[in-house]
């Protein structure tokens, strides 16, 4: 099924299409055009870069060169194929909007975006905007995903293609490291990183374009639009400073006090709301809009344009408009001009001219002067010329003196001066960086640093642990004694050519004390402890995880005698397929040849843990390897009463913990788990302001830890609260009168987790169960439904029985399929079921059937049996809530 977002994205392409193809027909049939004039603009540009020439030949073109670059299949294959790119921005930026909110609204913010008029109508009209928009939301995502090599080169891209994204440095930068605060560690690690490659990124990109296109793309791209004041926009606070300025020179003053609140406010919100860096932006642009000198309405050039065409034979009012259109198009201005359909004078003239020279339409100059000779070839012919106003018309030697022609000098300005000032930024840095000590070798600045590979993840130990720190693991800690011995002393062994295994794998569930064991063998035996985990040798770059492998057994032989501990060795060493690129076995092929013998290991212990031994490669478990295997199990319940010994040792308890009854209740928890519920039971010890840790602590930490944590403001109608006592009293009265499952240790009906009540046995910790025992696990799980039935009727069944149907038909499956326990399919282990054919399929169905039929008849008609005891029994719940299997066994049985 395709999700909705997928759907969403689709619709708004089609859309897209759908208006761009009204577009190129409102272009053909009507004299307001669709597409925006800038798109004009970037196809001309796209023109002359491929004809080998500056984009910037085009007047008005005040873009990067790499937009034009992009937009050159406008030319040699169809004209709208820009349109098409920066709507299919659009949809990218809303598939990083998706990325990045991960809520319940996603779907309703990429819908605000994708059908929201205006951003579809801006792309489709081929505006560039959605580019940016798109690579300042990848910045942001890179960001908060802490990928900062990545996250550097996308945002230096993105300033160099649009420079007023540099307002977002400041929530970028502030949130890597958010932890750090604002001051005064304002320049940690991460953020230097993050704040220098932008700037080398955005630095190199911008001297690869000055090489090619000298200071005219400077200027152009960023400078033009730092001083430009635009008298056509209406929106900005300062309009009609600037309406009332235009035609008069600004004081350098003035100029600063206009850009001193967009950058004081737009600094000030970024860091405030850097935390949230998506808002932080959003508060940036909002700020941005509102103090920029320029916005998006061009009333006052429409006005003088309607006043112009209302009197044609006023020679005054079309200068007047000539002088506004000639910064902003002075094609249009030509083309006005050309048309000969209204008045000049000199004044218009010059404009005219001004307007050809600005365009690189010299030719026409050139025959507007009646001689043989040209006398501007090229603009640069244009600033050696001299004045000839004895034969030129006045408003042509006027041109020569004018502004453009400075600007075209300062255009043409060497290039030594920039790159001069490159090499100082560049030498200041190194000297700064100097000053600040930061060693080559470990600066966060350094290449290596920023690839992710700058420290080598293999860390070398003195562990201080030893096997009296390992509890509920003494036969594990018996087997694992000789290899402390021939660390310690490995000449004895070598006089009658004993050779320990090279490799020991521990292998068994998660918080176990495999690492813990690892550290302990190090400890006892007084060897350094090299440290890798199989993870870390996962990196973007082919090469760097089987480096760190050859490096880390280099290390070691250096040490030895020392042990190697590689943690979720299954990460490299898992079974490999022929269909695998070669790239991905690299790391597990040189952890082969480091171990099979070829290189001398003597003295090094390689120990690898993982928890899933069954993936691991058939190669790493052959004599000369991994030949010993290591099984570390569940703690049993003396394993876990010692463990509960050693946690509780190093606090506070009260004399009523009774450390026996914890350790019986706790079946099947590791030792991570059980160190978890301990401090799980300081904490709550804690906020109780007790002065020791009580049993009813630790209680509560396990029933948080089992079930969830307690709901207990949750609002329960008396309704739900009886069909919960019942289903709960079910499933504790079966529990109790079958003397073939775990022993009871309490029933609740105070919510926890996804539950509204539970009932919490005692697990065993026998290595083997009886045909009995599961048929009355079956019994239990199934008696809170018989409940429901039996005193609400069929009709008045609740949904709360799902995990209980679960947990009864994987045990009835387990019996068919693994146990042999079934009539019909015989003492056959069936294990993948698609080799099981269907005909025994259905035998396996039935018989499952044919279990919980049985078993819910047999749980019915005990609680049938049973009825008063039912109704005591819920009855107590419903007025105390929880009941241990003290308090039921003497509700039930008291005399």
């Amino acid at each position: 099924m395709i999700p909705l977002h997928a759907k969403i994205f689709m619709l708004s392409f089609l859309l897209r299409i759908g208006i761009l193809l009204y577009g190129e027909w409102q272009d053909k049939n009507m004299e307001v055009k669709f597409t925006d004039i800038d798109y004009s603009v970037f196809t001309d540009g796209a023109k002359y870069i491929l004809q080998g020439e500056s984009p910037y030949k085009r007047a008005t073109y005040r873009y990067t060169p790499i937009l034009a670059a992009l937009l050159t299949p406008n030319i040699y294959w169809f004209n709208a194929f820009g349109k098409v790119m920066f709507c299919t921005f659009d949809i990218i930026a809303a598939y990083l909007m998706l990325k990045i909110s991960k809520s319940n609204i996603s779907n309703s913010l990429i819908c605000f975006w994708l059908f929201n008029p205006m951003i579809f109508t801006i792309s489709a009209r081929g505006n560039a905007e959605s580019m940016v928009c798109t690579f300042v939301l990848l910045s942001i995502l890179l960001v908060k995903r802490q990928k900062i090599l990545a996250a550097s080169i996308v945002y230096g891209f993105t300033v160099h293609l649009k420079i007023y994204s540099l307002l977002y440095s400041v929530p970028l930068y502030f949130y890597l490291d958010k932890g750090s605060g604002l001051w005064p560690n304002v320049f940690t690690k991460k953020r230097m990183q993050f704040a220098f490659m932008s700037f080398f990124f955005f630095m190199t990109i911008n001297f690869m374009l000055y090489s090619r296109y000298g200071f005219e793309f400077i200027y152009e791209t960023f400078l033009y639009h730092v001083v430009r004041k635009d008298h056509r926009h209406n929106f900005s606070v300062y309009f009609y400073h600037i309406y009332l300025t235009f035609f008069e020179k600004d004081s350098l003053i003035t100029s600063i006090l206009t850009f001193l609140p967009q950058f004081v406010l737009t600094a000030i919100v970024g860091m405030k709301y850097s935390p949230d860096p998506v808002f932080a932006c959003f508060v940036q642009t909002f700020v941005f809009v509102m103090f920029n000198k320029v916005c998006t309405s061009q009333s006052i050039l429409w006005k003088a344009e309607n006043e112009a065409d209302r009197q044609p034979n006023d020679p005054n009012i079309q200068a007047n408009y000539y002088k506004l259109l000639l910064e902003d198009s002075p094609d249009r201005l030509i083309e006005r001009f050309e048309r000969n359909r209204f008045a000049t004078n000199d004044e218009c003239q010059q404009y005219y001219v001004n307007a050809l020279i600005k365009s690189g339409r010299v030719d026409k100059i050139n025959r507007m002067i009646k001689i043989d000779e040209p006398v501007f070839k090229s603009l640069e012919d244009v600033n050696s010329s001299k004045p000839y106003s004895s034969t030129f018309p006045e408003y042509l030697t006027v041109r020569i003196d004018d502004t453009t022609i400075k600007k075209i000098k300062k255009n043409m300005k060497s290039k030594s001066d920039f790159i001069s000032t490159a090499i100082f930024t560049l030498l200041m840095g190194i000297l700064i960086l100097k000053e600040l000590q930061f060693e080559t070798k470990n600066s966060p600045l350094s290449a290596k640093s920023i690839l992710g590979i700058n420290e080598s993840p293999v860390r070398k130990e003195k562990s201080d642990k030893t096997f009296n720190d390992i509890k509920g693991l003494d036969e594990v800690v018996q087997e694992v004694q000789e290899i402390v011995h021939f660390l310690q002393n490995p000449k004895k062994f070598r006089k009658l050519n004993a050779k320990l295994p090279r490799g020991v794998l521990f292998a068994g569930p998660p918080g176990t004390g495999k690492t813990l064991l690892a550290k302990a063998i190090s400890g006892e035996a007084g060897v350094p402890f090299f440290v890798l985990s199989g993870s870390e040798c996962d990196e973007m770059f082919v090469g760097v995880g089987m480096r760190r492998i050859k490096e880390l057994f280099e290390n070691a032989r250096k040490e030895s005698p020392c042990i190697i501990f590689i943690d979720e060795i299954d990460a490299i060493g898992s079974k490999r397929n022929p269909r695998d690129p070669a790239w991905s076995r690299q790391c597990l092929n040189q952890l082969l040849t480091e171990m099979d013998g070829f290189s001398d290991n003597e003295g090094i212990i390689v120990i690898g843990a993982t928890n899933l031994p069954e993936s691991l490669d058939e190669a790493i478990m052959r004599p000369g390897r991994f030949d010993r295997k290591v099984h570390i199990s569940l703690p049993d319940v003396k394993g876990r009463q010692d463990i509960f010994n050693l946690y509780l040792s190093k606090t506070k308890i009260s004399p009523n913990v009774n450390v026996s009854d914890l350790a019986k209740a706790t079946s099947g928890f590791s030792g991570a788990d059980i160190s978890g519920l301990v401090n799980t039971a300081a904490i709550n010890a804690t906020l109780e302001n007790s002065d020791f840790i009580e049993m009813k602590h630790l209680e509560q930490a396990k029933d948080d830890q089992v079930m969830g944590r307690a709901k207990k403001n949750m609002i329960i109608t008396e309704e739900v609260k009886k069909i919960t006592a019942y289903h709960e009293g079910g499933h504790a009265l079966i529990a109790i009168l079958s003397n073939s499952t775990n022993k009871l240790q309490k029933a609740t009906i105070i919510p926890r987790g996804q539950s509204l009540g539970h009932v919490s046995r005692l697990p065993d910790d026998e290595l083997y169960v009886t045909k009995e025992s599961l048929l009355a696990d079956i019994d239990v799980s199934l008696a809170g439904r018989c409940a429901e039935e039996l005193i609400f009727g069929s009709e008045k069944v609740t949904p709360g029985a799902q995990s209980d149907f679960h947990q009864a038909s994987r045990i009835a499956r387990k019996m068919v399929t693994n146990y042999g326990m079934g009539e019909l399919s015989g003492n056959i282990f069936y294990n993948n079921e698609d080799e099981i054919s269907d005909p025994t399929k259905n035998i396996i169905d039935m018989e499952i059937r044919k279990i919980i039929d049985e078993s819910k008849k047999r749980t019915k008609a005990l609680l049938l049996k049973h009825r008063a005891d039912l109704d005591r029994l819920a009855n107590e719940l419903i007025v105390r809530e929880t009941l241990s299997y003290d308090d039921i066994m003497n509700l039930l049985y008291k005399k």
